[in-house]
């Protein structure tokens, strides 16, 4: 459950961020954007996204990020696709697991293979070199999602894991999820995915139950009423 309500929140997110740059321009005013409102979002609703867009402190935010954004030296060529599906969709075409190395390989090259920053290409260069080491391929199941260790090439070239994320294995996964001293980690994105899809048939199974005791409940009270109706004196 705590999954799926993740992805609610990336979509809303996500929805907010497309509203705010499809009907607010920098050169508008608040006024301006209030009367610019999408027709599909309620009008209460749009009045507090605005107001909470012209907050100083929201202001700020957005123009240390635009900041931000302008320093990065490389961005993944696609899009709002998260490296879990990416990782998913690889296992799929090529019927064996991923490392956590193989989905920075593809997200980072152009369709024709080259890289879409020379930092970029640095990156892929030191990755590959580590590959051609002994040991340093990982081992996994088919359906394991995306395999990665706290000392595999990824890890060589990019640093440690920050605490509370891995980068580029999708959500939920984190560096203390596993003893330390197992190093041939496995993610499984898949596996998350089965878990999810097992808890929404429990919870359907669940209101189809509900939904036949509330039926037998008002049959059971309609014949009791009518039973107390036909013994009543006349």
């Amino acid at each position: 459950m705590e999954w799926a309500m993740h992805q609610v929140g990336v979509l809303r997110r996500n929805r907010r961020t497309k509203l705010k740059k499809d009907h607010y321009k920098s050169e508008m005013t608040k006024e301006q954007v209030l009367t610019n409102k999408s027709p599909t979002v309620d009008k209460v609703q749009w009045t507090e996204m605005v107001n909470y867009w012209f907050l100083d402190k929201t202001v700020t935010l957005s123009n240390k990020n635009k900041v931000s954004q302008g320093k990065q030296k490389e961005i993944a060529r696609f899009g709002p696709k998260s490296f879990a599906q990416i990782s998913d969709d690889m296992v799929k075409a090529n019927e064996a697991s991923v490392e956590h190395t193989n989905v920075y390989l593809k997200v980072y090259a152009r369709k024709d293979g080259a890289a879409i920053t020379l930092h970029a290409q640095e990156n892929m260069n030191r990755i590959e070199e580590l590959l051609t080491q002994e040991g340093m391929r990982l081992q996994g199941e088919l359906g394991s999602g995306v395999l990665w260790s706290k000392d595999d090439a990824y890890a060589w070239v990019f640093g440690l894991e920050r605490h509370g994320r891995v980068r580029g294995v999708g959500f939920g996964i984190t560096p203390s999820g596993r003893s330390a001293t197992n190093n041939s980690q496995v993610t499984s994105t898949s596996l998350s995915s089965s878990k999810t899809t097992q808890r929404i048939s429990a919870l359907e199974n669940n209101s189809s139950i509900l939904r036949e005791q509330l039926a037998k409940y008002k049959n059971n009270s309609s014949n009791q009423k009518q039973g107390t109706s036909n013994n009543s004196p006349k």
